[in-house]
């Protein structure tokens, strides 16, 4: 924050109900922009929300609980996250969790994956595409079709009006 020349380059948001009095701080003496925000959705998992919010604001580790703490040193509550993670560097990443395109093991290698609300995502995936622009595909029908798990067992094809196993039960 100090290393800013604009209070008006970034927002603090807080949950409706929780952190008033550290919002306001930030808002009154110093300036900053503080949105207020509330979740929306279904009961059930709002109250799953809120929970893991309060608890995260409850615990003795954090931030709220020890910037109140006055036996716990200012240079501790406002360490640099940077140099934490540096001192974590060794023991990152973990070997044991398997990267996003490892989850499969050796049977295959997962999907990319595109994140919809990136703007240069998308960009990037409608200039892959543009290649395609005027390419045609046809499928054509497949009268039997073996189950993956079981190649032996032939699941009949649903879109044959006359099969009694339409909906997919094999014969």
């Amino acid at each position: 924050m100090a290393m800013t020349d604009s209070h008006h380059r970034f927002e603090f948001q807080r949950l409706h109900g929780m952190g008033e009095e550290v919002h306001e701080v930030a808002r009154k003496k110093f300036g900053y922009h503080c949105r207020i925000y509330a979740p929306v959705g279904a009961r059930e998992d709002l109250l799953a929300y809120l929970v893991r919010r309060i608890l995260e604001n409850g615990a003795n580790s954090s931030f709220l609980n020890q910037l109140v703490d006055t036996d716990i040193p200012v240079g501790e509550v406002a360490s640099d996250p940077i140099e934490k993670v540096r001192e974590l560097r060794h023991s990152i990443p973990n070997p044991s969790v398997r990267k996003p395109s490892n989850i499969f093991g050796d049977s295959r290698t997962n999907s990319k994956g595109i994140d919809l609300a990136d703007v240069n995502a998308m960009k990037a995936l409608y200039g892959e595409m543009e290649q395609y622009r005027n390419s045609e595909w046809h499928a054509g029908r497949s009268d039997l079709v073996s189950d993956p798990n079981n190649p032996t067992e032939v699941i009949c094809n649903p879109d044959t009006p006359t099969n009694p196993s339409r909906h997919g039960c094999s014969n």
